[in-house]
Order: C-alpha cells, then sequence, then structure tokens
C-alpha cells in the first residue's frame, strides 16, 4: 500500500469516527472545537453558530449559548466561570458561565477569528484570517495592541512565558512575539506546509 493509499485511508476512518460521534450527540452539523470547562463539564463549538454545554455525567447537554452569527471555531476558558468564543462572524464573546448569558461582544478584526488564547487572568490573543494578531485586555473588553507581521492565516497561539507568545500560520512560518514591546523578535522557519499547531515542551525557547 502507497503512501497516498494509507493517506486516503486514515481520511474515510476518520471521516467515519467524525460522523458516528456526531449521530450519536444528535447535532446537525459539525462541531469544530471542544474545550473542558469543569471535571463533569465540557463545551463544543459547532458549525450551527451555537455553543453547547455539557453535562459528562450522563452526557447530556445542560445549555445551548447563542449570540455568534456564524460557525464557532475555537474555545477558551477564562476561568471556571467565564468562556471566551471566536467565530466566522469576526467576533469574540465572553461568555457567563453561571448565568449562561453573553457578557461582551469584542470585535477588531476583519476576517474570521481562527484562534484565541489566555495570557493571564486578564489578557486574551486572537488570531485571524485577517493575518493578525489582537491582545485583548479582559479587564475593560478593549483592544490593547494589535501585532501584524504574518503573510497569511494566523492558525494557532500559544504562550511560551508571559511576555513571550508563539504564533503559527498559513504561510509556513511560526514568530516570537514580545509582548512587552509587541514586537516579533523571531521567525522560524522550516515547514513546506501551513503550521496547525503548536506545544511548548519546556522552558527553553521554541
Amino acid at each position: 500500500m502507497t503512501e497516498n493509499d494509507q493517506s486516503k485511508m486514515l481520511k474515510k476512518k476518520i471521516f467515519f469516527i467524525r460522523v458516528c460521534f456526531l449521530e450519536f450527540r444528535s447535532n446537525q452539523f459539525s462541531v469544530d472545537t471542544l474545550v473542558k470547562i469543569q471535571k463533569n463539564t465540557l463545551a463544543s463549538g459547532s458549525k450551527d453558530d451555537t455553543i453547547k454545554i455539557w453535562d459528562l455525567n450522563n452526557y447530556t447537554p445542560i445549555r445551548t449559548l447563542t449570540g455568534h452569527t456564524n460557525w464557532i471555531l475555537c474555545l477558551e476558558l477564562i476561568d471556571k466561570n467565564t468562556l471566551a468564543s471566536g467565530s466566522w462572524d469576526k467576533s469574540i464573546i465572553i461568555w457567563d458561565l453561571k448565568n449562561y448569558t453573553s457578557i461582551r461582544t469584542l470585535t477588531g478584526h476583519t476576517s474570521l477569528v481562527f484562534c484565541l488564547h489566555l495570557i493571564d487572568k486578564n489578557t486574551l490573543a486572537s488570531g485571524s484570517w485577517d493575518k493578525s494578531i489582537i491582545i485583548w485586555d479582559l479587564k475593560n473588553y478593549t483592544l490593547k495592541h494589535t501585532l501584524s507581521g504574518h503573510s497569511n492565516w494566523v492558525r494557532c497561539l500559544y504562550s511560551i512565558d508571559k511576555n513571550t507568545l508563539a504564533s503559527s500560520s498559513d504561510d509556513n512560518s511560526i514568530k516570537i512575539w514580545d509582548l512587552s514591546k509587541y514586537t516579533s523578535t523571531h521567525t522560524l522557519t522550516g515547514h513546506t506546509d501551513s503550521v496547525l499547531c503548536l506545544q511548548l515542551i519546556d522552558q527553553k525557547p521554541l
């Protein structure tokens, strides 16, 4: 079996597993993002424009959050009572999980919000199809700074430490940002296609 055949077979298996999962959960659209809220609570974001909160004790939905007008692409837990969601509608919504209500809608991106990352309890970063990263102040729900430098979509964000952020992109690169100066310090190249994910292994530089 060739590598191409193996790849096709793997894609079919992933598709089959995904379809089974969605049918079991009775969702009508694909589920593209998950985040654990507490030990027995899970949040999911869907192409149906909603977020569902799930009880993992009995595997049933607790609540459906509505407010976005397009596909939910990413979720990030701010604290046990606060959730952030990013959407194809270009916005980020901050949710109160006690009352299951929207606290604030953050706007600033000019295209879909692809990824979210909590830098600290008062600072959120978002990456977008508009090629930018926005740093948000969660105390006042205001835009602190916009980071520009990627030449294609920003796919993933990851904190190295409180003042250093890594971002990956469809431009095949990883950028390291100094958040104290809001400048790019390094660009890592080596991939020949989109960089879809990042993970810090230890506290040494990526």
